[in-house]
Formats: structure tokens, sequence, C-alpha cells
């Protein structure tokens, strides 16, 4: 059984870091901004804040916001 755990956990672990890369991209932020969580207690909840924000209107430096742009 752990082994099916350890397994289930490795495929979800790269999806779920590239999801948080993205909606640090989207707030304008570097992906090396998830080290934060690397601070005891604060950095998690600084992170879980960041992720919370609005996304940057337009574009920023790491390509347009999907969220405002239209079709």
């Amino acid at each position: 059984m752990s082994k099916i755990l350890v397994v289930y956990t490795l495929l979800l672990l790269l999806p779920g870091l590239a999801v948080q890369v993205r909606r640090l991209h989207d707030t304008n932020r570097s992906g090396w901004w998830l080290l934060i969580c690397l601070v005891p207690f604060v950095g998690a909840i600084a992170l879980i804040v960041v992720f919370c924000l609005d996304g940057t209107p337009g574009r920023n430096r790491f390509g347009d916001s999907v969220k405002y742009s239209y079709y």
C-alpha cells in the first residue's frame, strides 16, 4: 500500500508545482517564490495570500494574462 502512495504522490507533485508556478506568473512573480514555503508557518501563509491575489491585468514579463485576454 505504501508503494502505491509514493507513486501517487510523485505523479501529482510535478503538475502541482506547475500550477503553482503558473499562478505566481499570473501575479508577475517568479517561480522561485515557492521557496518562501521553507520559512516555517509564515512562508506558507504568505504564499497562500499571494495565490489569492488577482493577476496582473494585461501583459506582464511572463506573457499575456488569460483572464483579461479577449478572443
